[in-house]
């Protein structure tokens, strides 16, 4: 996280680029057992706010790699603030 750097807008984000976003920061907070910034607290909340009901929609996807990527992406989920 360290140095704050301007997010691109997440309304154009596709679902991979969340998902490796989410992934790759929720991941270095668990690396690290240093505080976050307020700010960086924020947005993962936000994103995991944002998510909420990807782990519904996985119940009526039909198995595949999109499934595949919302199951990781909901135990990923779990782990954010």
């Amino acid at each position: 996280m360290g140095k704050e750097q301007p997010l691109p807008d997440p309304s154009t984000w596709t679902l991979e680029q969340m998902q490796s976003f989410i992934a790759s920061t929720s991941g270095k907070l668990l690396e690290t057992a240093r505080v976050v910034g307020q700010g960086d607290i924020l947005v993962l909340q936000w994103q995991k706010n944002l998510t909420a009901h990807l782990e519904w929609l996985v119940g009526h996807l039909a198995p595949g790699p999109v499934r595949e990527a919302l199951v990781t992406w909901a135990g990923t989920r779990r782990l954010l603030p």
